[in-house]
Order: C-alpha cells, then structure tokens, then sequence
C-alpha cells in the first residue's frame, strides 16, 4: 500500500495521496471509496471524505512546518485534524483502489451496546477544527466545508450514534442547538443539496427532535440491520 501510495505521490507532485478500501465483517469485504467526489477540487473532496488517517500517505513537512498536531485524549482526533491538511497542501492524489483493511469489530468505541462517554468527543473535535480554521485563515475560504461537516459528523453521524443510548438524548439536543445557533440555514449547504434523500430525511428527523418519528426512525434502522 505505501510503496504504491509513495509513486503515486511522486508522479503527480503531490503533499497527499489516498487509496480506497475494504470494510471487513468477519469474512465478508465490502469495497469502499475513500473520496466523495463532491467537487471539481480535489482539496475540497479530501475535506469532505472520510478523515481517516490509515488510507493516506501525507509528507511530513505538512504537519512540522505548519505546526499542526492531533488532538490528544480525545477520540475523532482525525476529523479534528485531517481536514486543515487541505489548507496548506499543494496537491492531493486519489488512488482508485483498495490497498487497505479496515477490520470492523464489534465492541470498539463506535459500536459498543452500552453507552461510552468518549462520544462526547465529538463537541470538542468539531470546536477544535473549527477553532483551527479561524486562527489558520481557512474559514474564510472553507466556510461551507466546515458548515457540511458539521452536518454529516455532528447532526447526521453522532445523532444516528446516540440515538442508540438513553444518555445520548440530551446529546442530540445538545447538536440541535449547537446546528441551530452556528448554522441556521444548514439546508441551503451546496455539499447537503447534493446528498441523497435517505441521508436528508435522516437529517430532518434529528433536527426536528420528533420523538416519534425519531423512535421510528430508529426500530426501522434495528429491523434493516437485523434482517
């Protein structure tokens, strides 16, 4: 995978190359594309990708010579870095193939059946990128980017994340506010516009904390995941 990443990065110049991936479920792989190709701009399709750092070659010099660090102690370190890359990369490549295994297990942070506290993570990750930009002169250039991310990160993700738990309502509240007082006109996000109706629909019912349609919402989501 880095040999092939490494020429990838070295014929087309570049600060940063990707390759896609397998998710292993026991024995079952499932091809995934590691960049939504949301955009003419490679550096905006990057940001709006999965943040991961496993599937990424990126030079050093990137991280040394801008000062940027992961956030320590807290997990979604990825999301709450990866993206400011873009800002200071000269290129970034995609290598359309699957050089990488992401072993899904049960029990990890993001698929535990009991309620974790390092969910909360996600408040402090999104603060952090966002805080990031401002004092790297990036939100000016990336303020729909960032806007998008917290949509699908925060509202979309995390909500689907502690919907799962009785702790985690007052969490989705708590990502309702957050939404409604940062971003008030969410649904007019170019990125969001584009997303398919299901992901819409999703987005709607935990912005609207229906509580019926939310308790719907989720024993739907326990059938199809059953079945």
């Amino acid at each position: 995978m880095l040999s092939s990443l490494y020429k990838q990065a070295q014929s087309k110049n570049c600060d940063i190359c990707i390759c896609d991936y397998y998710e292993v479920y026991g024995n079952k792989k499932v091809y995934t594309k590691a960049i939504n190709k949301i955009s003419d701009n490679n550096k905006i399709n990057y940001m709006l990708s999965n943040p991961s750092p496993w599937n990424k070659l990126i030079k050093a010099k990137l991280f040394k010579e801008n000062n940027i660090k992961f956030l320590e102690n807290y997990i979604y370190e990825d999301l709450a870095t990866m993206p400011i890359l873009a800002g200071y990369a000269n290129d970034i490549a995609y290598l359309e193939k699957p050089l990488y295994n992401y072993i899904i297990r049960n029990g990890s942070t993001m698929r535990q059946t009991t309620y974790n506290k390092k969910l909360d993570s996600i408040f402090v990750a999104v603060s952090h990128l966002e805080n990031e930009f401002k004092i790297r002169n990036l939100y000016s250039n990336y303020k729909d980017e960032l806007e998008y991310i917290y949509i699908e990160h925060l509202l979309y993700a995390s909500s689907g994340r502690f919907l799962y738990f009785e702790e985690g309502k007052s969490k989705i509240k708590e990502i309702i506010k957050i939404i409604k007082e940062k971003y008030p006109y969410w649904k007019q996000n170019k990125y969001y516009k584009k997303q398919s109706i299901t992901f819409k629909i999703t987005c709607d019912i935990f912005y609207s904390n229906n509580q019926l349609l939310i308790n719907l919402y989720n024993k739907t989501r326990k059938i199809l995941k059953e079945s």
